[in-house]
């Protein structure tokens, strides 16, 4: 069950397979639009959690910034059965000529070229139909700026879906935080996708020292690359923990993102 105890709007959105899913809306409250950030939650997690998401999604409306968080496929037996298509993914890729029992440098994983092969096939079909109806649900609403910010595995199933066509109305910016991925093959996927995406994009790990390795990984692509509009940061602290410090740091975090989301804006307009 969702518990949510916030003024937030409960808006229902209907996807093209019939499914609706759950989003809540938050309103700018300073009377200074900036525009509307769509928060993408990770592998089951719902549109108000409790931790870092929830946060962002509060608190970024008073700071001038209206917030969208979405529902995310989190059916069990789909979420178990696409984990165990992957895991049988990965161990047919160790096994095979193209896989390296040698850990990789940064610079050599980051140069990796491999052929793409579906991430989490079913869940990522689910996402994407629910990717275009909330792209629906934004062009509704008439957001003139519209930024994502993507958690986790959501951010490959992002690039993904816009890689392979999706249109979210006046997208200007990505925030990836902690963008890990289980396997080294669905990580080069991301690395690709994301450092070939013209979006400003801002990509932020915290969470654990793999998380945080997959993100060098990705700067080093990036530098290699030229990626314009790309900010690489790692957030050093003592660590997301239930106590009052939480809150410290992932307000921190919030006024980090939504100042490089400000600056980007105002990039994008004097370009």
């Amino acid at each position: 069950m969702l518990y949510v105890h916030d003024t937030s709007n409960r808006e229902w959105i209907t996807s093209d397979d019939g499914t609706r899913f759950l989003s809540l809306y938050q309103a700018d409250q300073t009377g200074d639009d900036r525009g509307l950030v769509v928060l993408l939650p990770g592998l089951q997690q719902h549109p108000a959690s409790s931790q870092i998401l929830n946060t962002f999604r509060l608190q970024l409306p008073q700071q001038g910034w209206s917030t969208l968080s979405v529902s995310l496929p989190n059916d069990p037996d789909l979420i178990e059965g696409s984990l165990a298509a992957q895991q049988q993914q990965q161990q047919s890729d160790q096994q095979s000529d193209t896989a390296s029992t040698v850990t990789p440098t940064p610079e050599q994983d980051a140069t990796l070229e491999v052929p793409p092969f579906p991430s989490l096939t079913v869940l990522l079909e689910h996402f994407t139909a629910r990717l275009r109806a909330t792209a629906n649900k934004i062009q509704e609403k008439n957001a003139q700026s519209v930024h994502i910010v993507a958690f986790d595995i959501s951010a490959l199933w992002l690039f993904e879906s816009l890689d392979a066509g999706l249109s979210i109305p006046n997208l200007q910016a990505i925030v990836m935080i902690d963008g890990f991925q289980p396997s080294t093959y669905t990580h080069i996927n991301l690395i690709k996708a994301s450092i070939n995406s013209s979006y400003a994009l801002f990509d932020i790990a915290h969470k654990h020292p793999q998380a945080i390795y997959q993100s060098h990984l990705r700067a080093i692509r990036a530098k290699q690359k030229d990626r314009q509009h790309y900010r690489h940061f790692v957030m050093r602290n003592r660590g997301f923990i239930r106590s009052d410090e939480t809150q410290i740091d992932q307000g921190r975090l919030v006024n980090i993102v939504q100042s490089w989301l400000r600056n980007n804006q105002t990039n994008q307009q004097n370009e």
